[in-house]
Protein backbone atom coordinates (compact mmCIF):
# COMPACT_ATOMS: atom_id res chain seq x y z
CA UNK A 1 0.00 0.00 0.00
CA UNK A 2 1.34 3.38 -0.96
CA UNK A 3 1.07 6.31 1.50
CA UNK A 4 1.14 9.89 0.22
CA UNK A 5 0.81 12.80 2.70
CA UNK A 6 -0.39 10.33 5.36
CA UNK A 7 -3.25 9.20 3.05
CA UNK A 8 -3.17 5.50 2.16
CA UNK A 9 -3.75 4.59 -1.50
CA UNK A 10 -4.41 1.10 -2.75
CA UNK A 11 -2.50 2.06 -5.87
CA UNK A 12 -1.14 5.13 -7.54
CA UNK A 13 -4.20 7.27 -8.36
CA UNK A 14 -2.73 7.97 -11.79
CA UNK A 15 -2.83 4.23 -12.55
CA UNK A 16 -6.44 3.72 -13.53
CA UNK A 17 -7.59 0.59 -15.29
CA UNK A 18 -10.67 -0.42 -17.23
CA UNK A 19 -13.05 -3.38 -17.03
CA UNK A 20 -14.70 -4.07 -20.38
CA UNK A 21 -17.68 -6.42 -20.64
CA UNK A 22 -17.91 -8.46 -23.83
CA UNK A 23 -21.54 -9.49 -23.97
CA UNK A 24 -24.06 -10.44 -26.64
CA UNK A 25 -26.89 -8.04 -25.85
CA UNK A 26 -29.47 -10.37 -27.39
CA UNK A 27 -28.88 -12.72 -24.44
CA UNK A 28 -28.24 -10.30 -21.60
CA UNK A 29 -26.93 -6.97 -20.41
CA UNK A 30 -24.27 -5.91 -17.95
CA UNK A 31 -24.16 -3.38 -15.10
CA UNK A 32 -21.57 -2.41 -12.52
CA UNK A 33 -22.78 -2.04 -8.94
CA UNK A 34 -22.01 0.61 -6.36
CA UNK A 35 -21.86 3.38 -8.97
CA UNK A 36 -18.49 2.20 -10.25
CA UNK A 37 -17.06 3.79 -13.35
CA UNK A 38 -15.70 0.87 -15.39
CA UNK A 39 -13.08 3.14 -16.96
CA UNK A 40 -11.62 4.45 -13.69
CA UNK A 41 -10.76 1.39 -11.59
CA UNK A 42 -7.70 0.97 -9.42
CA UNK A 43 -5.68 -2.07 -8.49
CA UNK A 44 -7.07 -3.77 -5.42
CA UNK A 45 -10.62 -2.40 -5.78
CA UNK A 46 -13.41 -4.91 -5.30
CA UNK A 47 -15.55 -4.71 -8.43
CA UNK A 48 -19.14 -5.94 -8.29
CA UNK A 49 -21.13 -6.51 -11.45
CA UNK A 50 -24.44 -8.01 -12.46
CA UNK A 51 -25.34 -9.92 -15.59
CA UNK A 52 -28.98 -9.23 -16.43
CA UNK A 53 -30.32 -12.22 -18.34
CA UNK A 54 -32.82 -12.06 -21.13
CA UNK A 55 -35.75 -14.45 -20.86
CA UNK A 56 -34.88 -17.98 -21.94
CA UNK A 57 -31.14 -17.84 -21.14
CA UNK A 58 -28.85 -18.69 -18.24
CA UNK A 59 -25.14 -18.09 -17.56
CA UNK A 60 -23.04 -21.15 -18.28
CA UNK A 61 -19.63 -19.57 -17.58
CA UNK A 62 -17.85 -16.29 -16.90
CA UNK A 63 -14.26 -15.62 -17.84
CA UNK A 64 -12.41 -12.57 -16.55
CA UNK A 65 -8.98 -12.04 -18.10
CA UNK A 66 -6.30 -9.40 -17.67
CA UNK A 67 -4.41 -7.86 -20.61
CA UNK A 68 -1.96 -10.78 -20.68
CA UNK A 69 -4.74 -13.37 -20.89
CA UNK A 70 -4.36 -14.47 -17.25
CA UNK A 71 -7.62 -15.50 -15.62
CA UNK A 72 -8.84 -13.33 -12.74
CA UNK A 73 -10.65 -15.15 -9.92
CA UNK A 74 -14.21 -14.09 -9.13
CA UNK A 75 -16.99 -15.20 -6.83
CA UNK A 76 -20.76 -15.22 -7.06
CA UNK A 77 -22.30 -12.95 -4.42
CA UNK A 78 -25.95 -13.08 -5.44
CA UNK A 79 -28.36 -14.05 -8.18
CA UNK A 80 -26.34 -13.27 -11.34
CA UNK A 81 -24.10 -10.93 -9.31
CA UNK A 82 -20.31 -11.40 -9.13
CA UNK A 83 -17.21 -9.80 -7.59
CA UNK A 84 -13.52 -9.75 -8.38
CA UNK A 85 -10.49 -7.81 -7.19
CA UNK A 86 -9.12 -5.47 -9.83
CA UNK A 87 -5.59 -6.41 -10.93
CA UNK A 88 -2.96 -3.89 -12.07
CA UNK A 89 -4.19 -4.20 -15.64
CA UNK A 90 -7.27 -3.70 -17.80
CA UNK A 91 -9.63 -6.68 -17.78
CA UNK A 92 -12.24 -8.18 -20.08
CA UNK A 93 -15.34 -9.82 -18.63
CA UNK A 94 -16.85 -12.48 -20.88
CA UNK A 95 -20.06 -14.18 -19.76
CA UNK A 96 -21.17 -17.20 -21.80
CA UNK A 97 -24.87 -17.90 -22.14
CA UNK A 98 -26.88 -20.97 -22.97
CA UNK A 99 -30.49 -21.18 -24.02
CA UNK A 100 -32.67 -22.75 -21.35
CA UNK A 101 -33.84 -26.28 -22.12
CA UNK A 102 -37.34 -27.37 -21.23
CA UNK A 103 -35.83 -29.59 -18.50
CA UNK A 104 -34.13 -26.52 -16.97
CA UNK A 105 -37.41 -24.65 -16.96
CA UNK A 106 -39.37 -27.49 -15.34
CA UNK A 107 -36.75 -28.07 -12.63
CA UNK A 108 -36.92 -24.40 -11.64
CA UNK A 109 -39.06 -24.35 -8.48
CA UNK A 110 -40.72 -21.02 -9.29
CA UNK A 111 -41.71 -22.33 -12.72
CA UNK A 112 -43.11 -25.54 -11.20
CA UNK A 113 -45.26 -23.51 -8.82
CA UNK A 114 -46.55 -21.37 -11.71
CA UNK A 115 -47.40 -24.44 -13.79
CA UNK A 116 -49.16 -26.03 -10.81
CA UNK A 117 -51.11 -22.82 -10.12
CA UNK A 118 -52.28 -22.74 -13.75
CA UNK A 119 -53.12 -26.45 -14.07
CA UNK A 120 -54.88 -26.99 -10.74
CA UNK A 121 -57.93 -24.86 -11.61
CA UNK A 122 -58.19 -26.60 -15.00
CA UNK A 123 -58.11 -29.97 -13.28
CA UNK A 124 -60.84 -28.93 -10.85
CA UNK A 125 -63.00 -27.59 -13.69
CA UNK A 126 -62.50 -30.86 -15.58
CA UNK A 127 -63.61 -32.91 -12.58
CA UNK A 128 -66.69 -30.73 -12.09
CA UNK A 129 -67.69 -31.01 -15.77
CA UNK A 130 -67.10 -34.78 -15.77
CA UNK A 131 -69.24 -35.21 -12.62
CA UNK A 132 -72.01 -33.03 -14.03
CA UNK A 133 -72.11 -34.96 -17.33
CA UNK A 134 -72.08 -38.30 -15.52
CA UNK A 135 -74.99 -37.20 -13.31
CA UNK A 136 -76.94 -35.84 -16.32
CA UNK A 137 -76.45 -39.08 -18.25
CA UNK A 138 -78.06 -41.04 -15.39
CA UNK A 139 -81.23 -38.90 -15.59
CA UNK A 140 -81.96 -40.02 -19.14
Amino acid sequence: MKVVDNIPYISDPASNFEATPEIDDTMGSFTFSDGLNAENLQEGMVVTFRVNLRSGFHISNIIIEDEDGNKVDYREVGDSEYQFTMPASNVKIKPTFEKNKISDIITNQKTRRTIFALLLPLLIIGIVIYSYRKRESRKI
